[in-house]
């Protein structure tokens, strides 16, 4: 079957019709137009988005995969920093861990999940000896910091600094690679790439921000405890602008803007989003976050390994079963409260 813009469109719908499906969402006139509008605004801006990074990565002589796990990763994983930034400044640790946690899950479950059965998502051996363990191993990295039920800010410290550590040592890596690819392109104004990007992310935000307006007033009239709402959500809206990227990306066979996105996007995450946050105020976890949903971010990130090792590549069949789990997993948590 062909992927077309309106495929992607109904891709991205196709949560939200499930939800409403399943009876746990009903909307009135006023919600269905923000989430719509948030939806073309996530497909435009990440368009925008995409074709920034790949100006910017032939200019610069810096690889697809370099540019999706930082300019890319950075900007589609705003969205998260915003709220985890507001959270903290109004004392609600539920919404900031749950955005996190429920993001990272939501990042492979729903985002590799679903490009994958748009495109078979291929893998270069290089960065499944790299950045996929060092994924892993960032993901072990916020188990240590969340079990004991506090997120101090000297840990915060410590996740900022190795995050900035992260980013340099992967341009100090990468530079190679980068002029390698780079000798295809680099043609037009020095300012084009720059541009896209810059609007991707401000129109990536507006989309983000109606989504998340729409999806939380829902929630809370229907009476679900926040961090229900912001493992569920809240993560999903604020992971559109990466499914929006990823699948815009995938829909131009930039695979490795499509993998450097999603792994990118789960180590932010854990190191910037969080360390920020903890930063600006101490955590406290929720304790079924501690005792269950760690454990399946944790899951999600370590299935990546084999699955992508097996063929070099995520099958349509493999993220469906990826989005097959994620959304058992959604519904569990519902029920469960």
């Amino acid at each position: 079957m062909k992927v077309t813009r309106r495929n992607l469109m109904l891709a991205g719908a196709f949560p939200v019709v499930l939800l409403i499906a399943a009876g746990y969402v009903r909307l009135d006139a006023g919600s269905v137009t923000k989430l719509l509008c948030g939806l073309v605004l996530l497909v435009a801006g990440a368009e925008s988005l995409v074709r920034g990074a790949i100006v910017i990565s032939r200019r610069m002589g810096l690889s697809s995969m370099l540019v999706g796990m930082t300019i890319v990763a950075f900007g589609t994983s705003l969205p998260e920093l915003a709220a985890g930034i507001e959270t903290a400044l109004e004392n609600k640790p539920e919404i900031n861990v749950g955005n996190v946690i429920g993001s990272n899950i939501a990042n492979v479950g729903l985002i590799l999940g679903v490009t994958a059965m748009v495109y078979p998502v291929a893998c270069r051996l290089t960065v499944l000896r790299r950045e996929v363990p060092f994924m892993i191993l960032v993901s072990g990295l916020g188990y240590v910091v969340l079990r004991d039920g506090l997120v101090s800010r000297f840990e915060a410290s410590v996740l900022i600094a190795l995050g900035i550590a992260f980013v340099g040592s992967s341009y100090l890596m990468d530079k190679g690679e980068g002029q390698q690819e780079s000798k295809s392109g680099g043609s037009g104004r020095w300012w084009t790439g720059p541009m896209l990007v810059a609007i991707g992310l401000v129109v990536l935000a507006g989309g983000a921000t109606l989504l998340v307006a729409a999806t939380e007033a829902i929630a809370i009239e229907l009476g679900m405890p926040m961090v229900v709402v912001s493992l569920t959500v809240v993560a999903l809206g604020t992971s559109l602008p990466e499914l929006a990227t990823c699948v815009i990306a995938a829909l131009r066979r930039e695979m490795d803007l499509v993998v450097g996105n999603v792994l990118g996007s789960i180590i932010f995450n854990i190191l910037f989003v969080l360390g920020v946050s903890a930063l600006i105020r101490p955590i406290v976890v929720p304790d079924s976050v501690i005792h269950r949903d760690i454990f399946v971010m944790m899951g999600f990130a370590v299935i990546c390994f084999p699955m992508m090792r097996t063929r070099g590549e995520l099958t349509r069949l493999e993220g469906l079963l990826l989005f097959v789990v994620y959304l058992v997993y959604v519904v569990v948590v519902f029920r469960l409260g």
